[in-house]
Parts: structure tokens; sequence; C-alpha cells
């Protein structure tokens, strides 16, 4: 019997620490994943804000008004005295980035709360275990930077000069050139005027 009584206090042991865990917002209570750092990537037309987690969480992004902040929800995720810590970003588009938890439907909630410039666009993806916020004020700048730009278009093929050996394509001859067509053109000019003169002059000898 007392070898029972012993095994019941080891487990009820860990059950305790369970319950302290998820009211206190501890790791434990969070499934074990935390974020353990914010880093901030800032470029010419583009802030990115990394937080980097042990494991890839679940998380939602919204958007609030009154004053524009853009806010990430992270489901069952803590946040390590690392990251708790308030960062001053102050550029064209992020102000500051604070951080908050709380507990919903029986969940740790771990928020990320990231100050936004007017007139900005905003992104966010999972990147290895990672969550990369970009926040941007370049309409055109998305995350695929190998997409050409507005600005520089993709230059159309030229035309086919003569078709490949052994295909059934028809030969595609090159475009007039503005010049030939105008020669062409005084050419053609030139001839009927001859022609006029010509006849004009057998009328008047007959």
């Amino acid at each position: 019997m007392a070898s029972r009584k012993v095994l019941i206090g080891v487990l009820a042991f860990p059950i305790l620490v369970a319950g302290t865990a998820a009211t206190s917002g501890e790791t434990s209570g969070a499934g074990g994943n935390a974020i353990t750092g914010l880093e901030i990537q800032a470029a010419d037309h583009a802030t990115r804000i990394v937080l980097k987690a042990r494991a890839t969480p679940t998380f939602t992004v919204f958007k609030l008004k009154s004053p524009d902040r853009l806010v990430v929800d992270l489901i069952n995720t803590d946040l390590e005295p690392e990251a708790r810590e308030p960062v001053k970003v102050d550029d064209r588009r992020v102000g500051r980035i604070a951080t908050a938890q709380f507990k919903q439907a029986g969940s740790v909630i771990s928020r990320v709360i990231i100050g936004l410039r007017p007139d900005v666009r905003f992104g966010a993806r999972a990147v290895g275990s990672s969550i990369v916020v970009t926040v941007s004020d370049d309409p055109g700048l998305t995350e695929q930077a190998d997409a050409p730009s507005a600005d520089k278009p993709v230059a159309k093929p030229r035309q086919a000069v003569a078709a490949a050996p052994g295909s059934d394509e028809k030969t595609e001859k090159p475009d007039k050139t503005e010049k030939a067509e105008k020669a062409e053109k005084a050419e053609k000019a030139e001839k009927a005027e001859k022609a006029e003169k010509a006849e004009k002059a057998e009328k008047a000898e007959k």
C-alpha cells in the first residue's frame, strides 16, 4: 500500500504543474511552442518582421484602425522574455511593435501588434518555423521578387525570319520599315506622274 501512495503522489504532481502553467501562460501551457525573438529586416520599400518560433505556429492576421495596426494572433504559443519587449522600428512603414498574451476558449493566445503608417500594404506567411510579416509602401512590390515590374515590360520575341528545318510552319517575313513604305509610295507616285505626262504629250502631238 505504501508504494501505491507514492505512485499516486508522483502522478498528481505533473497535473498540478500543468494547471499552474496554463493559468500563468507558461510555455508548457501553450503546447510547448513559443516565439523566441523578433527580427526586423528593413529594405528600400519593405519592412519585414520575422517572428521566430520553435515550431510553425497556427496564426491569424487582421487589421485594426484608429490608429492603423496589424494584429498577429498566435494560437497555443508562448512568448519568451526576449520576445515580450516592445520594439520601436519607426520607419516609413512601421511604427512600434508590442506584444500581449491572454487566454481564450482554453487556449493561450500570444498577440503581436504592429503599428502601421498610412498607405501601406501587408502580407504574412510561414517560412520554416517562423512567421514573416511584410509591410510595403510600394503598390507593385510583392513577395515574389522575380516577377517583372510594371515599368519593365517583358520584351516581345522577334518574328521568325525562316522556319526551322523540317518544320511545316510557314516562313514569316519581317514587317516593312516605315522608310521602305515611304520610298515605295514615292516611286509609285513618280511612275503615275510620268505616265500622266506621257499621256498628255501624246494627246498634244495628235
